[in-house]
């Protein structure tokens, strides 16, 4: 298991339906450090080279998948959960909250 810092926003507002974020491919394949991004249901959208490093996965496998893909089962539901709640409530438990966060590599460690 590794741990990571992460800093989940809430991008929502920032950008419209149609709109995609748009990330700098030179930056995304220089960075040393994992950058995933996911959309509003959980699914990872961008994984950078750093994170196909870090994790074990290549983007291929990982671009529509749930980012609890990189989870510990324990706490894989608490995820899912925050982000219904966000969808019913706009109650942001963890969006827009800096956190240190446990991940895990394909290999399961």
């Amino acid at each position: 298991r590794v741990e990571h810092f992460a800093f989940i926003e809430d991008m929502t507002e920032a950008r419209s339906t149609s709109q995609k974020l748009i990330v700098n491919e030179a930056f995304l394949s220089m960075s040393p450090v994992p950058i995933i991004s996911i959309n509003g249901e959980g699914r990872i959208e961008l994984f950078s080279a750093a994170a196909e490093q870090c994790f074990g996965y290549s983007a291929v496998e990982v671009i529509g998948e749930n980012i609890t893909i990189i989870m510990p089962p324990e706490i894989r539901p608490k995820h899912d959960s925050f982000l219904s709640l966000f969808h019913k409530t706009g109650n942001k438990t963890a969006i827009d909250q800096t956190l240190t966060v446990t991940a895990v590599r394909r290999n399961g460690f």
